[in-house]
């Protein structure tokens, strides 16, 4: 019985450790198939992520393809554009201003060819006037912009955008030449912000603080681009221009300073000769012998002379101020022109010389103009005539040379035999003080005054043209045209004009 209780004792823990060793292995194959699972599932979750990974790298390389294509591209269509553009375009490292790259026009510009330029600073060839100015400004504005650029990217604004932030405004210097000589250039900086960009982008993603110092201004990979242009022929127009300006202005105030002086001689001498006249005119009222008499005639002919030189002056003076007073009124001209040539009479008479004048019969009985500043011109002309006529006489011609509507062009002509002039003297006779010659003035006198008031009169005041015409010792013809209103019958005024007549002389 032992025997057997032992033997069926032996065979329950026999079966009680096959029931356990199957369920070890049933656990083991279990955690065996779990753990292939888990691995299974591990290795599909590495290949995807591997798969992911190399997906990523290939996008970014095709990405970076596409860049570097692109930068190839722009930088060809930026090359094509230098070489092709006539100012000279560089690229710099920094504020030192070392040449990167430069355009073939730097040749024109500097005298140097792009390689020659390679390894030197801009800077170097920059006037020494003008050098420590230039550069300061050119390092104020880096370092603005640089500033600005790193407040755009910590706060995530975009930096692409086109502004002022990165383009200095145009300098204007001096630039030696190789040659010794200076060239005036004009010259606008741009900062190139996809490197600086790229930088501070970097920086934060490596973990700075947005609110963290950004690095030196010498840390960056920064790229200057600079455009110069040679503007030498506007700077010389300009101070042409400015030169210009000041000597108009110092003949303002010149021409400003002798119509003060000549109004103020105009007052000053008025007076006196006034009183010289009255006093003449006295003396003429009592008994004086001939020889008296002459000498009173004389000291009255001599201030006639006097005051009329005056008036010419204070003329000349309002027409070159542009206050001249044209008192349009009607009038005939055959009676003007009589009278002009009695008040002369005397004179011509005293040399010998006859008068006379002569009308179209086309000329209007009735005219509209200043007469006063007519009878003017034409006493300047006769009264110059008179002076250079030794025999003979002069003559006064009036003819219609058109008609237009209501408008007829007037041209009257004063016709001397005197001693003419060289055609080489006649173009200064109706400038200032003009005279045909030296000996001329010292034999005949006079200012030179009449005929340029007559020019003045004739063609700034009415409008007209004048002229000369002469040959030396036959003579000279001293015309002017001018476009007078014909007054018809109905506007006629009931009498002449004061003091004119309409017989001839």
């Amino acid at each position: 019985n032992l025997l057997e209780h032992q033997t069926k004792i032996n065979a329950e823990t026999t079966l009680a450790q096959n029931k356990e060793a199957t369920r070890m292995k049933r656990i083991q194959e279990e955690e065996a198939a779990a753990l292939d699972k888990e691995q299974a599932a591990a290795a599909a979750s590495l290949k995807a992520r591997q798969d992911e990974i190399l997906r990523m790298l290939s996008d970014r390389h095709n990405q970076d393809a596409l860049s570097y294509k692109k930068q190839l591209e722009e930088q060809k269509h930026f090359e094509i554009l230098a070489e092709n553009c006539g100012d000279m375009i560089s690229l710099h490292k920094g504020t030192n201003g070392i040449f990167r790259y430069c355009s073939p026009s730097c040749a024109a510009l500097l005298g140097y060819n792009s390689d020659e330029l390679k390894g030197h600073s801009f800077q170097e060839f920059i006037h020494p006037d003008h050098a420590e100015e230039v550069q300061k400004e050119l390092e104020g504005f880096v370092r603005t912009s640089l500033q600005s650029v790193v407040r755009k990217v910590q706060h995530g604004q975009d930096v692409t955008v086109p502004g002022q932030d990165n383009t200095l405004r145009p300098q204007l210097f001096r630039l030696c030449r190789r040659d010794g000589t200076n060239v005036w250039v004009e010259r606008t900086v741009k900062v190139m912000l996809s490197k600086i960009v790229s930088s501070l982008q970097h920086d934060n993603v490596e973990g700075s603080s947005p609110s963290s110092s950004p690095k030196p201004e010498d840390e960056y990979e920064m790229e200057l681009l600079y455009v110069t242009r040679d503007v030498s022929q506007r700077v010389a127009m300009e101070e042409t221009q400015r030169r210009t300006e000041r000597m108009q202005a110092t003949a303002t105030t010149a021409a400003q300073v002798k119509r003060d002086f000549l109004a103020f001689i105009g007052h000053e001498c008025r007076n006196p000769l006034n009183a010289l006249f009255n006093i003449t005119d006295f003396l003429a009222d009592t008994s004086l012998d001939d020889q008296q008499r002459q000498y009173l005639t004389t000291i009255k002919q001599c201030s006639s002379d006097m005051l009329r030189i005056l008036n010419d002056l204070l003329d000349l003076s309002k027409i070159e101020a542009g206050k001249i007073d044209i008192d349009i009124t009607p009038f005939q001209m055959r009676g003007l022109v009589n009278e002009a040539l009695r008040t002369m009479h005397a004179e011509a008479v005293k040399k010998g010389l006859w008068l006379k004048s002569a009308f179209d019969a086309n000329v209007p009985d009735w005219i509209m103009c200043d007469p006063s500043r007519i009878r003017q011109i034409l006493l300047n002309l006769i009264g110059n005539a008179i002076k250079f006529t030794e025999r003979g006489g002069v003559c006064v011609s009036v003819d219609v040379q058109d008609t237009i509507d209501d408008i007829c062009f007037l041209h009257t002509r004063v016709t001397d035999t005197g001693i003419g002039i060289e055609e080489s003297a006649v173009a200064k006779l109706f400038s200032m003080y003009g005279q045909a010659t030296a000996s001329d003035f010292r034999k005949y006198g006079g200012t030179g005054i009449g005929l340029r008031l007559c020019s003045l009169l004739v063609q700034q005041s009415m409008g007209g043209t004048i002229g000369i015409e002469s040959t030396k010792g036959e003579g000279t013809t001293l015309w002017f045209t001018l476009p007078l209103s014909i007054k018809t019958p109905a506007d006629k005024p009931s009498i002449a004009h004061p003091g004119l007549s309409t017989g001839t002389t």
